[in-house]
């Protein structure tokens, strides 16, 4: 039984001379309603900047790279570059020395890809700090080059779909690309 209190008016909602506002039930029952579309259409918002986001990533152009380094658990690096024919495993220290002179042989910052997995995020964090401080000191710098700058592209990979395995098939296959051009060129 409706209340005899409460006077049912015809619009939403009144100005009173009190400035207060009387608002109806019909007005009350449609704000679950306006609350359950804004939230639809921000989650659609989200799932598509989030989509956009995503299918921006590029893809690395290992032609330009001069040294692939992936990253191993227990400060562990899979070097692979032009002057070895098989992958390299090395630690810290003998990344560092390689760079250098890797750097003093290109003269100029050595492009690098810097691959890591859930396993080798340690060693990513090692050899960022690496990066960092050979960027930073100016006494490790080879000759013939002002400042070594290191800016790798780092790159996510995952073991289950077999993107590392793809990557080093690309590496390989730039590195024959790389040769060949080489050779047409003397």
């Amino acid at each position: 039984m409706p209340n005899p209190l409460i006077k049912i008016k015809p619009s939403y909602a009144k100005n009173n001379s009190n400035d207060i506002f009387e608002v109806n039930d019909e007005g009350v029952n449609f704000l679950p309603f306006l609350d359950i579309l804004f939230s639809t259409m921000g989650i659609f918002l989200i799932i598509i900047f989030l989509h956009e986001y995503l299918s921006n990533i590029p893809e690395p152009n290992t032609q330009k790279i001069d040294v692939l380094i992936v990253c191993l658990p227990n400060d562990k690096y899979e070097w692979f570059g032009a002057d070895y024919d098989e992958s390299v495993e090395l630690g810290i220290s003998e990344v560092k020395e390689n760079l250098t002179t890797l750097a003093k042989k290109l003269k100029s910052n050595p492009h690098i890809l810097a691959a890591f997995t859930k396993e080798g995020i340690e060693s990513r964090k090692s050899l960022k700090e690496l990066f960092d401080n050979l960027s930073k000191d100016t006494d490790t710098s080879p000759k013939g080059v002002e400042r070594m700058t290191v800016q790798p592209f780092w790159w996510p990979l995952n073991y289950s779909d077999n993107s590392y395995s793809a990557l080093i098939e690309q590496w390989n296959s730039s590195l024959k690309e790389k040769k060949n051009e080489n050779q047409r060129n003397k």
